[in-house]
């Protein structure tokens, strides 16, 4: 059973026993002694949140709803979790690997912002990826404008790709 000597000390508390008397009076000791406190069952006994999150690994995507409903975040964070597969991690991958080299290779500016949105807003990019065409991913990198190699182009999208 609780005590609010439980918390002694504590300054994040997540209450989530299962038991909403409990995670009630959780969420009052929290607050009684400045605790940080998120409230699973009761997100506004709480006083901060934490959003549905969908990580595609260096990309994070996060929803929410504020108090206002946690079963809609959940619900758009499975229709994230669908949109964006493992390729739009590998895309975010891709492109970090690829700042440095146009920002030390391209001088001018604003061929570089151009290319970087270019680069961000590919349709066909997250596709290829998807598919592991690395021919085709280094293709449109080349037909982008993007400087290097094609080797070295290839060996960033391999590296994104994990293979």
């Amino acid at each position: 059973s609780f005590t609010p000597a439980d918390l002694a000390g504590a300054r994040l508390v997540i209450a989530a026993t299962g038991n909403r008397r409990v995670n009630a009076a959780v969420a009052a000791a929290a607050q009684a002694q400045a605790a940080l406190v998120n409230v699973v069952d009761a997100p506004e006994e709480g006083n901060f949140w934490v959003p549905a999150v969908v990580r595609r690994g260096e990309l994070t995507l996060m929803v929410s709803t504020g108090t206002a409903s946690p079963a809609l975040a959940r619900r758009l964070r499975r229709q994230l979790e669908a949109s964006f597969g493992p390729e739009w991690g590998a895309y975010a991958m891709l492109l970090g690997a690829l700042r440095p080299l146009v920002l030390a290779r391209e001088p001018d500016s604003d061929r570089r912002r151009s290319l970087f949105r270019d680069l961000a807003t590919s349709t066909e990019m997250p596709a290829r990826l998807a598919g592991g065409d690395v021919e085709g991913v280094v293709a449109l990198l080349q037909a982008a404008g993007v400087p290097g190699t094609a080797e070295e182009l290839a060996a960033s999208v391999h590296e994104a790709l994990g293979t």
